[in-house]
């Protein structure tokens, strides 16, 4: 049998429910500031003028992309995604659980000791240990936990998953991708031939990788 590779979204495939993102644009709009923390309050102002969709961005992946747009616009000033990164990571926000869905504990522990899993998330390792901490989950369980550092060259998942592929030495089509954006954690893993499928609630979690898995 062909060694199987199981990679698994954090914030809405291990836990989810509609409003469980509801203090993120808070936490966005008190910190925005920090992003671009190396520039002036001069050039931050003008900058916030100019670029109308920087203060829009909300979500990791609208953020660091409006901060690339930004350092392209704006050569001679020290633009770069690292304060946003550095935000993330020293200072966990809060999520909105009173009627989340929860991924079982257990089931995550008998996955991991079936096949070889992996984490890939958007959101920081502290973001990360913390909340699956808190949600009983056994960190030390996964083979990776891997918080994505939206590098220049590619902001995806995809470089990531590429070299799951590589450390684990299997084709992509023995990559099985589970998560609950189409842009964010599936995409990236259809383009490189390796299987994706939606999560879009977490009790379904378990029933979609059993009957996908073992086709």
């Amino acid at each position: 049998m062909e060694k199987k590779v199981i990679v698994l979204d954090f914030d809405g495939t291990l836990y989810s429910g509609k409003d469980i993102f509801k203090y993120v644009p808070e936490y966005i709009e008190r910190n925005r500031r920090k992003f671009l923390n190396k520039v002036s309050d001069q050039d931050y102002e003008m900058i916030c003028r100019e670029n109308p969709d920087f203060l829009k961005a909300v979500s990791g992946s609208e953020v660091t992309r409006e901060i690339y747009k930004l350092k392209e616009k704006y050569p001679n000033l020290d633009i770069d995604t690292k304060g946003f990164v550095d935000c993330q990571e020293n200072e966990v926000y809060n999520i909105y659980l009173d009627e989340a869905h929860i991924v079982d504990a257990s089931f995550i522990d008998n996955l991991c000791l079936k096949y070889c899993v992996y984490v890939v998330s958007n959101s920081a390792i502290s973001h990360l240990h913390y909340y699956m901490s808190k949600f009983g989950i056994n960190i030390s369980a996964f083979k990776k936990i891997i918080s994505n550092q939206f590098e220049e060259f590619d902001p995806t998942k995809k470089h990531y998953y590429l070299e799951i592929i590589e450390t684990e030495g299997i084709l992509p089509k023995n990559l099985y991708v589970y998560g609950d954006s189409q842009n964010s954690d599936l995409k990236p893993a259809l383009e490189i031939g390796a299987n994706a499928f939606l999560v879009k609630d977490t009790f379904d979690l378990q029933n979609i990788i059993e009957s996908t898995i073992n086709d």
